[in-house]
């Protein structure tokens, strides 16, 4: 089981580590790893005054739906779908993640592999910039990290339906994605644009 002093290696780097280390308990209690870690790492940006070592689902839970009630107005695609995912059930997705960084005003990009996904970008070119991995840590990126990545791999405009149908793409259109995803092809096959799509959309389900 984790230890209590060790906990912030696991979640945000960069500058929100030195939050974690001024602290220092008199008694070493073990840390309670049943919580929702996107979530989690998430309000360690927005609030990290809420944190604390008796951090559990329920504490967890009760910040959600106070977050929901504020959120109930707020004009965002499928919010009820937002809504549901921070009520009922365990943990988070992307979109909800990218809801929640709209309305807390946040920069945040989810990137993996050879994807990217903007999930939110403030009007405030001085706000800082954030990126979620596939393990859901969250830390802060320097503008030169964030353009390379922009620049090397492919953009998921959407994060809630990240491939059209194949009607929409031609067959170039594939190949250039393929190229882009870094997707291995055997070099003397001559693929379909079904066989493309297929590998496109199986790499996009494992890295989202």
């Amino acid at each position: 089981m984790m230890k209590l002093d060790n906990m912030y290696l696991n979640f945000l780097s960069g500058k929100y580590k030195n939050i974690f280390r001024k602290y220092k308990y008199e008694t070493k209690k073990e840390l309670n790893n049943n919580y929702d870690k996107l979530f989690f790492n998430f309000l360690c940006i927005i609030s990290p005054d809420k944190l604390s070592y008796e951090y559990n689902r329920i504490y967890e839970k009760n910040i959600k739906y106070e977050m929901s009630h504020k959120m109930i107005n707020f004009k965002y695609k499928q919010i009820d779908n937002v809504i549901n995912n921070l009520c009922y059930e365990d943990d988070i997705n992307l979109h909800t993640l990218s809801a929640l960084a709209s309305f807390n005003n946040v920069n945040l990009i989810y990137s993996n592999n050879n994807i990217y996904s903007v999930l939110f970008v403030s009007n405030d070119s001085d706000k800082p910039f954030f990126l979620v991995n596939m393990n859901k840590d969250i830390y802060q990126i320097c503008k030169d990290k964030l353009e390379k990545i922009k620049s090397n791999c492919y953009n998921v405009e959407n994060i809630s339906k990240p491939i059209y149908s194949i009607t929409h793409y031609k067959l170039d259109d594939l190949k250039e994605i393929i190229d882009k995803m870094k997707i291995e092809l055997e070099i003397d096959k001559k693929y379909k644009k079904q066989e493309l799509y297929d590998k496109i959309k199986q790499q996009l389900n494992n890295d989202l």
